[in-house]
């Protein structure tokens, strides 16, 4: 057997069992063939991850929860995105600590557009601090 063809099919092999575990998968199908003709490697590389643990989905090759996947959530490739959200039970909603206002996750807070309920104003000459707008 020549050792360039035993060498590059035990890369590819190697490879192929490092993107299955570094996967966070549990399981996969592999269909491998290699064959050397007039000294050219060919190589057909059929490779599926067909399981995640429990409670995980398959996302272009990562196990993720979608209930709480912030790249991810409820369905592969949504993103939560704005300042105070995050993935919770598969939606993209306010993280703890912030109050949905006007489609928008704020910190009442501290926030001078929403100062300790949503749509209550500071003043130019206040700011919100507690929930309250004071002088500042």
């Amino acid at each position: 057997m020549n050792v360039k063809y035993l060498l590059h099919a035990t890369t590819i092999v190697l490879v192929t069992v490092l993107l299955v575990l570094f996967s966070g998968c549990t399981g996969s199908t592999m269909s491998m063939h290699v064959s050397s003709q007039n000294g050219q490697l060919s190589v057909t590389n059929e490779s599926v991850i067909t399981g995640c643990q429990p409670g995980h989905t398959n996302c272009t090759f990562s196990c993720v929860d979608l209930q709480s996947d912030d790249f991810n959530c409820g369905s592969c490739g949504n993103i939560c995105t704005g300042i105070g959200y995050s993935c919770q039970k598969g939606t993209c909603d306010c993280e703890p600590g912030y109050t949905k206002c006007d489609n928008e996750c704020v910190d009442l807070k501290n926030d001078n557009d929403n100062c300790g309920q949503c749509g209550n104003f500071c003043f130019s000459d206040e700011a919100c601090g507690g929930g309250i707008c004071y002088d500042r």
